[in-house]
């Protein structure tokens, strides 16, 4: 039995949101299986639930937010380059390749 124990749910929720954003703070993210670091954005967690997640909504281990970790690196994922235009690969033009060429 826990004794002293007097935080609602609510409440131990809200500093795991006001950690992760203190973590990810201008800062950009990489998943705990490495590979491509991503951009951050605030995306949908528990509820109406907020918490810093690749912006381009890349799933990441069933939303665990332990999976993700900051970091400094540049930005090398290319759905998150493209959405923010810095990759090259949203130039004007057909986005889908041709299917049977002539």
């Amino acid at each position: 039995m826990m004794t002293g124990v007097t935080s609602s749910v609510g409440e131990l929720l809200a500093a795991v949101v006001a950690r992760a954003r203190a973590d990810f703070a201008g800062r950009n993210a990489v998943s705990r299986g490495g590979g491509a670091v991503h951009a951050v954005a605030t995306v949908r967690w528990l509820g109406e639930l907020e918490v810093p997640g690749p912006a381009c909504h890349v799933g990441v281990s069933g939303g665990e937010l332990a999976a993700l970790r900051p970091t400094s690196a540049p930005v090398t994922c290319h759905r998150c380059l493209r959405a923010a235009g810095a990759d090259g690969l949203a130039a004007p033009g057909p986005q889908q390749l041709t299917l049977f060429p002539r």
